[in-house]
């Protein structure tokens, strides 16, 4: 279609819509979360979860169409272990999609879980916007706000999907509370990243 008073062509206009393809589909199942992060977007308390056959469904429409890896998040993922789980295993074995991950804060996160369902993630992403406590207190990275053993939870999850051959990742919120010299280091760190010193 050609518009007389513009001269460009639209060609999705004359054909139909684009075509899309989701190759990488980041999906949140839940929005319900156990930490108190007071940056976080997610400030709904919903508690609506897909019901898994409708869930799959869905997933099996997004890989026909083209999703090839699938991350979830929340929320906290791990509220719902056995339905991620679930989700996971159903996209490995049936769908056959190459990337699986999650994103979580650790907290909910148990071995028996990742004995069961290891070997259908690949990357699991752990939130730690620091590793001092006080900071992470200050920013409700914590338990209904108020446990102090975030940080040592981030090291253990990540220990055990090492031991499982997955890949981790840890995800930094950078807000005031996080500064650079906690992110990176010493002074001289900061010099070679940013190109002055602070």
């Amino acid at each position: 279609m050609k518009f007389s008073w513009l001269n460009i062509s639209v060609p999705f206009m004359n054909n139909g819509p684009p075509t899309i393809t989701p190759v990488s589909v980041n999906w949140f199942p839940n929005r319900r979360c156990n930490y108190e992060c007071h940056f976080c977007f997610h400030t709904s308390t919903n508690d609506f979860r897909l019901d898994l056959d409708k869930a799959k469904r869905a997933l099996r429409m997004l890989a026909d169409a083209g999703m090839k890896k699938l991350n979830i998040s929340g929320g906290e993922p791990f509220l719902q272990p056995q339905y991620i789980g679930e989700v996971f295993k159903f996209c490995k074995e049936e769908l056959h999609i190459e990337s699986c991950s999650v994103v979580c804060n650790g907290s909910k996160v148990t071995e028996k879980w990742l004995d069961t369902y290891s070997q259908y993630l690949d990357i699991i992403a752990i939130s730690c916007d620091s590793f001092d406590v006080e900071t992470n207190m200050k920013q409700g990275r914590a338990e209904h706000g108020t446990s102090r053993t975030h940080i040592d939870t981030v090291f253990k999850v990540a220990q055990w999907a090492k031991e499982r051959d997955i890949r981790v990742k840890i995800n930094t919120v950078v807000t005031m509370c996080v500064c650079l010299l906690q992110l990176f280091g010493s002074p001289l760190t900061l010099t070679v990243i940013i190109g002055k010193k602070i």
